[in-house]
């Protein structure tokens, strides 16, 4: 049982790119401090690692960047705990090229994960 004196205790939290680097590390955090973590990211193996780290986080591999999934995502945590208090966007993506020379194309590869607008 999570100590309820602990900041986050009673909250529920979900970061995007929980799996690995900051993500990894805030998820662990605010477990830590006693909040329930949803983690999500594109790859299910570091998720899972993450997840066996503290009883209370729970692994949903998913892609941020689809619409969908973030309506499942969110659903996800109301169904388990009833509730979704923070939001740390944390996932990103990187497609190494020069930006002079780089085409358009590359663009909704690094934004959408972090925006549901359309750049290009």
């Amino acid at each position: 049982m999570p100590d309820s004196t602990a900041p986050f205790a009673g909250r529920v939290a979900l970061v995007t790119g929980g799996g690995t680097g900051i993500g990894r590390t805030t998820a662990l955090r605010l477990a830590e401090h006693g909040a329930s973590v949803l983690i999500t990211g594109r790859r299910a193996q570091p998720l899972q690692h993450t997840a066996k780290l503290a009883t209370t986080i729970t692994a949903v591999p998913a892609d941020f960047g689809d619409e969908r999934a973030v309506g499942q995502l969110v659903e996800a945590a109301i169904d388990r705990w009833g509730r979704l208090d923070v939001l740390i966007n944390n996932a990103g993506a990187f497609a190494a090229a020069p930006l002079l020379t780089s085409r358009c194309q590359l663009w909704p590869t690094c934004t959408r994960s972090t925006s549901w607008r359309r750049p290009c």
